[in-house]
């Protein structure tokens, strides 16, 4: 039996097990008047629009060409007997499947679009890595994922996601996965690796796939979303935006450092433990004030308003992007992830 070992997936709950605070009163915006839950398939054809989402990430990238930043990387520790050939059916399988595995991005008239290929067979390369001293095995593999992380995508041509797999024993191999984040994104890795896992032991007992047809594809999704998003709907979003971030200027703290001509991504985290009593403290405030943990410690930072940013700071960061209610229908690979402003109000 081959056990697979996942590393590096973030576990959440399942959507539907969590509140939807976007359908609290206090904080509801205008929405595409049609339910997403009612959303119907497109006819299927070899193009659809882009997602909001997908379009901001085609953007950046016709700014920066090239650019890895967006790569989306996965690790699969693989132990135990492996047939490499049903891996490769699997993986296939999967891209069959999740129509937005095979496509690449176009341009009408300054636009992204979706450009869906009826196929496409991704082959499974083998590094065999069984030479390497033992002592040097582990770092030889980091070196191979790290350096296939760094390869560029090229949007228009594709494909979009790409496939390695290390062999450090007879019965231990690393799977890597490489996508470009306009297709794919974390929150995915769970549906993939368990997509994975079930085909693979079909295949390897030589029987068809258990999995039915989606009943919805990401193009669904993005036709929906453009199609809510126009006239009063949209003024009104846009309008919010434009008077929320009206006064946002860019942030300049002292550091110990010039900041570089050009940007590199060569940052580092600096992590804080706090002590259980602390945490607890803090997820009780946090649960009598109807808020999230997230939520708490973000209005403790804000509290810190050095010189001329006495009116405080606007956050950036990634939200899921999950439509509870849609989401339950489109349980698959896609890139929902959308770049937020927050703008904590402490009174």
């Amino acid at each position: 039996m081959t056990v697979i070992y996942v590393a590096g997936i973030l576990e959440t709950k399942d959507p539907s097990e969590r509140e939807d605070h976007r359908d609290r009163p206090e904080g509801k915006l205008p929405l595409p008047s049609d339910n997403p839950a009612n959303a119907s398939p497109i006819t299927r054809r070899k193009e659809a629009p882009s997602s909001v989402a997908q379009e901001r990430l085609w953007f950046l990238d016709q700014l920066e060409p090239g650019s890895t930043v967006y790569n989306v990387s996965g690790a699969l520790r693989i132990r135990g007997p492996l047939k490499v050939a049903a891996l490769e059916q699997s993986l296939n399988e999967i891209i069959r499947r999740h129509e937005v595995l095979r496509t690449t991005f176009s341009s009408a008239e300054g636009k992204p679009v979706q450009t869906i290929s009826s196929s496409l067979t991704l082959s499974l390369p083998l590094v065999d890595l069984t030479d390497s001293p033992s002592q040097e095995l582990e770092d030889n593999a980091r070196r191979l994922a790290r350096d296939a992380a760094r390869q560029p995508f090229d949007l228009a041509r594709g494909p979009l996601l790409r496939a390695t797999l290390l062999r450090l024993g007879e019965e231990d191999h690393v799977l890597l996965l490489n996508m470009h984040h306009i297709i794919f994104d974390t929150g995915s890795m769970g549906p993939l690796y368990r997509e994975l896992s079930v085909l693979y032991e079909a295949f390897l007992n030589a029987e068809s796939s258990p999995l039915s047809d989606l009943p919805l594809q990401y193009g669904d999704f993005a036709v929906w979303q453009r199609e809510g998003l126009h006239g009063e709907v949209f003024e009104r979003q846009f309008s919010y935006w434009k008077k929320q971030l009206k006064n946002v200027s860019t942030l300049q703290l002292p550091t110990d450092r010039a900041r570089p001509a050009v940007q590199s991504f060569r940052g580092k985290r600096q992590s804080v433990e706090l002590s259980k009593e602390l945490t607890q403290g803090l997820e009780a405030l946090s649960y009598k004030e109807g808020a999230t943990l997230f939520m708490t410690l973000l209005a403790f930072a804000s509290l810190y308003r050095p010189g001329r940013y006495r009116s405080g700071f606007s956050y950036g960061g990634s939200d899921p992007g999950r439509v509870s209610r849609f989401d339950r229908r489109l349980r698959q690979c896609r890139g929902f992830t959308h770049q937020l402003v927050w703008q904590p109000d402490i009174q």
